[in-house]
């Protein structure tokens, strides 16, 4: 673990403090109290937490994610990677959703939602390294849009659901993140 990161991630589960985490929007507050844990086992979806790391035994939520996979029919020349598909062919193509991603409204500006987004980008970039995925996918409220593009994500208006809130991330550019996250955490590690 690296000593100077203030969170932990985890898996959710039961002795998570879901019922005191707040992040504004009641509709993401009650999918973590009353559907994520059920979710998880039923095999529907992963939910991560962050927890203090300088309170081990805490349960209280800094923030958290949810990961499924998923699926979607998209034109093949959407991705300009994959050179091998007619271009005007619609392909299924495996995709990871990013279904929720928040943090609790007591640390709005301290940096939470980057956080979230970097462990979910790794957590990601493992998941390709064992299935194949073409990228991330997700649908974002207005106060997250700021986020998503902050990570390069770029609206994904092949979606069959299209609205100005679905955004993608390709896998490379996933890649090239996770990489550079890993390379700044082995750079801290050695200072």
């Amino acid at each position: 673990m690296d000593l100077e990161r203030p969170y932990r991630l985890e898996a959710l589960w039961r002795l998570h403090a879901t019922a005191r985490f707040s992040c504004g929007d009641g509709d993401i507050d009650s999918y973590l109290r009353d559907d994520a844990l059920q979710q998880m086992e039923h095999g529907l979806a992963r939910t991560f937490v962050e927890i203090e790391a300088a309170e081990p035994d805490t349960t209280k939520i800094a923030g958290f994610f949810t990961l499924r996979a998923h699926s979607l029919r998209i034109q093949a020349d959407y991705f300009d990677y994959l050179d091998d598909e007619p271009e005007e062919s619609v392909i299924e193509l495996p995709i990871i959703e990013l279904m929720y991603l928040a943090r609790d409204s007591r640390l709005k500006g301290r940096g939470m939602g980057p956080t979230l987004m970097i462990e979910c980008i790794r957590i990601v970039d493992e998941i390709a390294d064992r299935a194949g995925i073409i990228g991330v996918h997700l649908r974002t409220t207005r106060q997250g849009e700021r986020l998503y593009l902050d990570f390069d994500c770029k609206p994904f208006t092949w979606h069959p659901h299209h609205d100005r809130a679905r955004y993608v991330l390709p896998i490379r550019d996933v890649r090239v993140i996770a990489a550079s996250a890993r390379m700044i955490n082995e750079g801290n590690t050695h200072n």
